[in-house]
């Protein structure tokens, strides 16, 4: 008799492993949050859903998920800073930032949240839509700062 499991759980390695397989693969993958390093916006228990990179590209601002290259766990914080080779997360509710990490390392990106029965897609968009607004107003008042008009 095959015996019905509802609930596994994997440590950080293995369930980096997982996400590696469905992304390299084109593929979503959906998972349970552990840990409390993105309050308020990932709770602890929340299903998140993380998409691989293919029509469009890492941004300063996006909830990425990637594989430690120190403990070669998985992690899903906030990108704050970004180049071609390396990049730097925090969590939201984390005081410092992580460590240098090669851009290779990123496998995706947070592109839903369900706490409960809410869904969080709209408020990622919302945010995306607010942080693409803050750099142009950025960029418009550094513009205009050099009174080249």
């Amino acid at each position: 008799m095959i015996k019905q499991v509802d609930k596994v759980e994997f440590s950080s390695v293995i369930a980096g492993i997982l996400v590696c397989e469905f992304v390299d693969k084109g593929k979503n993958i959906t998972f349970k949050a552990k840990g409390n390093s993105m309050l308020p916006f990932i709770k602890d228990g929340d299903t998140i859903k993380i998409a691989p990179y293919i029509e469009n590209t890492p941004e300063v601002g996006d909830i990425v998920a990637y594989i430690d290259s120190n403990t070669r766990k998985l992690v899903v914080h906030r990108l704050i800073q970004l180049s071609e080779e390396q990049f730097i997360a925090k969590g939201d509710n984390c005081l410092h930032r992580d460590g240098p990490q090669f851009t290779t390392d990123i496998l995706g990106y947070v592109v839903n949240i369900h706490q409960g029965l809410v869904l969080l897609k709209k408020m990622i968009t919302f945010l995306s839509l607010i942080r693409g607004s803050l750099i142009l107003g950025m960029a418009v008042k550094r513009l205009g700062s050099r009174n080249e008009f």
